[in-house]
């Protein structure tokens, strides 16, 4: 079969799915290399991979002038040095070792993801098949859908009406055009966004192809095959371009995780058996994996579940614990097996994030989704569109409220009814093996 390379930024999210996919890939006989710039060789070799480590991402390439006192001659000089900055910059990305390893390797196919940008440019000035992978839902604007970084519900209140969804998205452009104009003057157009730019031009990447002011540091489109590892099923309904395939939500649930302590493992079958026996709800709070976390929403959701003893709750929760008052019902650990935990759970208190509502649905777990950054408010107005989820503020909602929004949500069995279907009408992905027949049609 073919020789298929995986690159992924090695983030926690992604990496888990990608997990997934390449597994698909390889039970249809494809030989399977895995890379990152980051150093994740533990985890991907746990999962019997074949792995390259890849130099780090560098994100601040250009060297600085060498005049930084801040007079006017100073400031004049950066200006004069920068397009030698810039290609020195190119040179920093130290892009020479990735290219000997790609062509050493001869791949059929690289799945990449989506934001390793100069990864990206290299393999086409290399011409070789190349496909994106992104877990997020898409980001380039369409007819009835909001950006999504926002939690807009298309159809809901003046920002969801079709004159409110175009609003929003000039409005959101021209908020990132000051943005990108700032810090490229600031910087005299020697921050790595810049520096990328003169990469993409110099080995003649489709300049149309360059979002200058989406939502993402250079993509919005592409003529790249694109692999959403989500489900079309969930998103606001619009119609998929030519070169987009939605190839199903990627959940690896034999993954090899990180070992829990015998001491947690404990705790956790007691907690298991607990439920089982007295029947009070199991409730599982996860915040995030990108960094963030906001101790007070945590303390509200400890203080929510404290004032129903019925409830227990498990939250994976690896900050500073001294502050909180955590009562019986309530149960912290460092680390938590989470597929494992969903599938015991009445209920998920989360902050949104992609894989953690993938695997909420795969376990079909009932979720309050509480979004505050990233694609969080995206995923959340999506759910909501569809009644599959409740949705509460992370950054305002009292602990009373939170406690409402978690009653309502573990009593009202029409959405779980819903939450099951969606998780079956989504399983097609997996057993037809979406992505190995999207990926077969890649190589022909």
């Amino acid at each position: 079969m073919a020789n298929v390379i995986c690159i992924t930024s090695g983030l926690r999210g992604l990496l888990n799915a990608s997990f997934e996919l390449v597994a698909r890939l390889a039970r249809e006989g494809h030989e399977i290399t895995y890379a990152s710039p980051h150093d994740v060789g533990t985890s991907v070799e746990a999962q019997g991979l074949r792995y390259v480590q890849l130099a780090a991402v560098n994100f601040n390439p250009a060297p600085p002038p060498d005049n930084t006192d801040g007079s006017l001659r100073a400031r004049l000089e950066e200006w004069r040095s920068a397009d030698r900055r810039r290609m020195a910059g190119i040179d920093a990305m130290n892009l020479q070792p990735f290219r000997d390893f790609v062509e050493a390797s001869k791949p059929d196919l690289v799945l990449i993801d989506a934001e390793l940008y100069e990864h990206i440019f290299t393999l086409y000035d290399m011409r070789v098949p190349t496909a994106l992978i992104t877990p997020f839902f898409t980001s380039r604007r369409a007819a009835g859908v909001p950006p999504l970084t926002l939690g807009i519900v298309p159809g809901q209140g003046a920002r969801g009406s079709a004159a409110g969804l175009l609003l929003t998205w000039w409005q959101r452009r021209l908020q990132r055009f000051k943005q990108v104009k700032l810090v490229s003057l600031r910087n005299a157009f020697t921050e790595r966004r810049s520096v990328l730019w003169t990469l993409a031009r110099q080995v003649g990447y489709p300049r149309r192809d360059l979002e200058q002011y989406g939502a993402h540091t250079l993509f919005l489109d592409t003529h790249l095959p694109v692999l959403h590892l989500t489900a079309s099923e969930l998103e606001f309904g619009q119609t998929s371009r030519a070169n987009v395939h939605y190839v199903g939500p990627m959940v690896a649930q034999q993954r090899v995780e990180e070992a829990v302590s015998d001491v947690d493992r404990e705790r956790l079958n007691a907690l298991y058996a607990k439920r089982k026996s007295d029947g009070g709800a199991l409730l599982y709070c996860t915040p995030t994996t990108m960094g963030g976390n906001d101790a007070s929403f945590i303390k509200r959701v400890v203080a929510a579940v404290a004032a129903r003893p019925d409830w227990t709750l498990i939250l994976g929760y690896s900050g500073p614990a001294g502050d909180l008052e955590v009562a019986n019902n309530v149960h912290l650990f460092d680390y938590v097996p989470q597929i494992e935990v969903l599938a015991h759970a009445d209920a998920c208190i989360t902050y949104g994030g992609m894989n953690t509502m993938h695997e909420c649905l795969m376990q079909q777990t009932p979720m309050l989704v509480c979004p505050r950054a990233f694609d969080q408010p995206g995923v959340a107005a999506r759910l909501v569109h569809q009644s599959l989820a409740y949705r509460a503020d992370a950054r305002t909602d009292s602990a009373e409220t939170l406690s409402e929004r978690i009653a309502s949500l573990l009593d009202d069995q029409a959405l779980h009814a819903r939450w099951r279907a969606k998780a079956q009408s989504v399983r097609y992905y997996e057993e037809r093996n979406v992505v190995a027949q999207v990926v077969n049609t890649l190589l022909t």
